[in-house]
């Protein structure tokens, strides 16, 4: 049986590699040698990365060495479905096209010069001491809840927006959600309501003082006298003035 069966599985193994359906673990990067467009094989050793489909591509690994440009040109899409795209020190990957990042990563010490369109689906671009310049209207559009970019230590971003939803915070270079004005219209609900709860509970504070303390009389103890004052600089202290009563016992301690 063993026989039987060794010269069609090893058929069919080779026969699904050649298709590209099967993917060693320890796959061989992907490796710019030269400085050229994405869809030429001439740039790469190993052929073209297959990046040019919607294939999934887990665990290809595509290198832009140090010192090699590598362009994407017009109407040209890159989809990274899982795949890593790394982007060393003076290295350049210039996108005149769209780059699909669906769930996979790009890294970059080097510069991404973006003419097109980035569309960060549920992927991370990590921006490790590069540059990302959005050139002539480029964009970095974001979508899902877990797409990311993550600035480190001398990163920038530079030229616009880090796309829809998000904007560039120049003190920190991270890509922070857009401030729309229904958030602001909420946050007003907000404040418009703390107001107007800090005012009912200055008058309720009133009314309690005054059933409290009663109405003021000149003929106080120094020990009410000292109670009154304890209260008033207590309110005080949390920015409140005294209600009415108060108010007439602090007069009458000629306190006030």
């Amino acid at each position: 049986m063993k026989g039987k069966w060794a010269i069609p599985v090893i058929a069919s193994i080779l026969i699904l590699g050649s298709l590209g359906l099967i993917q060693e673990a320890d796959a061989v990067p992907f490796t710019a040698t030269q400085s050229g467009d994405w869809d030429n094989a001439a740039t790469w050793v190993g052929g073209v990365p297959p990046l040019l489909t919607t294939s999934v591509a887990v665990g290809v690994e595509v290198d832009i060495p140090f010192d090699i440009i590598v362009t994407i040109p017009p109407g040209v899409t890159i989809h990274n479905l899982g795949a890593e795209i790394t982007i060393f020190t003076t290295a350049t990957l210039n996108n005149f096209g769209t780059i699909n990042i669906l769930g996979g990563t790009i890294t970059s010490a080097g510069t991404i010069n973006n003419f097109g369109t980035i569309i960060n689906d549920e992927g991370t671009i990590v921006n490790d001491g590069g540059t990302i310049n959005l050139v002539d209207g480029g964009s970095i559009t974001f979508v899902g809840f877990s797409a990311t970019i993550n600035n480190f230590i001398g990163a920038t971003i530079v030229g616009g927006s880090c796309g829809s939803g998000t904007t560039v915070n120049e003190s920190t270079n991270e890509c922070e959600a857009d401030v729309t004005q229904a958030d602001l219209n909420l946050l007003q609900i907000i404040i418009d309501g703390l107001n107007t709860l800090i005012l009912e509970l200055q008058e309720r504070i009133s009314q309690l003082e005054e059933a409290l303390l009663g109405p003021g009389n000149n003929e106080y103890s120094p020990d009410q006298c000292t109670k009154f004052q304890e209260i008033a600089e207590a309110q005080a202290a949390k920015g409140k003035n005294p209600g009415p009563a108060l108010r007439s016992q602090l007069v009458a301690c000629g306190l006030l």
